[in-house]
């Protein structure tokens, strides 16, 4: 079942201390008629959000955890522009074909759909230059890193790196369900589910991942690095580690809770929340653990659709 409302959004930003959480500060309110809202962390302090309107156009913001300052990511008809000639196609600053935004270093990177491109923006934002794909590492997924969060519908991209043809197969159980193949230098766009595993089998029998989707659409690199591997090692090492924080963020009652390490500690931080004006997922904590992203919608008018699936489906996108 799926809900879709028109949304009053809160941003919250939560300051966590060394020992114990300070009482929320709360930055924004911004009524907005949303579909959708996908929000990442630049840095310890800068939080991405992509805001997605009734009439499928997106915007970009940035907010500053410190201060609550927002200001857009970019300016969206100047990237829209060079983004058309990259391309060779036609491009609006409304519906940007940006369906996650990362760092590297100093670089900010748009990862774009349906082509599989990676572009670093210029530091006015007015210009972006093509990226490798292979050095993307905010957008790729560590082929064998099985250590996922969240839940709900997700999107891969499959990018064929090889110089030989490969098929695509999401793992059921103990068996495995083709998806299809896709040629030398091509690509596949998957709709699945958090936590649904894809292993990608060569021509020649050589198998690559296993891939794990995770919450922010992601890029299965099919190369000779991603190559099956079931030692122990391989899997340990494969991603860096998370930092470890003294609290867990979860909602309970409408509201936002924080347990601590040891299972037992718990502090509600929020406590306005009801079932007509409540926090909600997603939850994420900034890279230092220091400030906790949360949501807090009021539905209008809510239109509900009901999707009953219980498997990827056959077609590109889900």
């Amino acid at each position: 079942m799926r809900l879709q409302a028109a949304w009053t959004l809160l941003l919250t930003c939560v300051w966590v201390g060394a020992q114990s959480p300070a009482q929320p500060e709360r930055f924004a309110e911004i009524p907005i008629p949303n579909l959708e809202l996908a929000a990442t962390w630049l840095d310890a302090h800068r939080l991405l959000a992509r805001i997605e309107d009734t009439d499928g156009s997106a915007s970009f913001e940035i907010t500053d955890a410190r201060t609550g300052e927002q200001s857009p990511a970019f300016d969206h008809d100047a990237l829209a522009a060079t983004l058309s000639t990259q391309l060779s196609r036609h491009i609006d600053g409304k519906h940007l074909p940006i369906v996650r935004l990362g760092t590297k270093g100093d670089a900010l990177l748009a990862l774009i759909e349906p082509e599989a491109a990676v572009f670093a923006i210029s530091n006015n934002g007015t210009t972006a230059k093509p990226f490798a794909l292979s050095e993307a590492t905010p957008f790729l997924l560590p082929p064998g890193d099985r250590r996922v969060r969240g839940s709900g519908r997700t999107t891969v991209q499959f990018v064929n790196a090889l110089q030989q043809p490969v098929e695509v197969f999401w793992r059921e159980g103990s068996g495995r369900r083709s998806y299809g193949n896709i040629r030398p230098g091509a690509s596949k766009r998957q709709g699945t589910f958090v936590g649904h595993t894809w292993i990608v089998v060569a021509e020649d029998g050589t198998e690559y991942g296993p891939f794990v989707a995770r919450e922010d659409p992601a890029i299965a690199l099919v190369h000779a690095a991603a190559r099956r591997d079931t030692r122990a090692s391989r899997r340990d090492n494969s991603t860096e580690q998370q930092p470890t924080r003294p609290w867990t963020a979860s909602i309970h009652d409408f509201n936002i809770v924080l347990t601590g390490r040891d299972g037992r500690t718990r502090r509600k931080i929020t406590t306005d929340g009801t079932a007509q004006d409540r926090y909600a997922q997603p939850l994420r904590w900034s890279p230092d653990g220091t400030h906790l992203f949360a949501v807090r919608t009021k539905p209008t008018k809510p239109r509900t659709v009901h999707i009953v699936e219980s498997s990827p489906s056959d077609c590109d996108g889900g």
